[in-house]
């Protein structure tokens, strides 16, 4: 968890992960910050990522964000 909004109703996260994939060679695989993988990762690809997820109404967090980086809390979450 990287920033939490005051309420608690909205956080900024970030993850890493290794996978590997069916084709190498695939051009979305390959986007924003993925690498091959070394020590255990060896001959797989690993990646991260941020998502933004707010609670919304209805009582479930929604995923309103997600990338490879520079994510921050919504704008209404910053006092003006």
């Amino acid at each position: 968890i990287m920033e939490v909004a005051d309420d608690g109703k909205a956080v900024v996260a970030g993850f890493a992960y290794a996978f590997d994939p069916w084709y190498w060679d695939s051009g979305s695989i390959w986007a924003g910050n993925t690498m091959e993988g070394t020590g255990e990762y060896e001959g797989m690809l690993t990646a991260g990522r941020q998502v933004v997820l707010e609670k919304q109404d209805d009582g479930y967090w929604h995923c309103i964000g997600m990338g490879t980086g520079g994510y921050r809390l919504p704008d209404r979450y910053y006092e003006k």
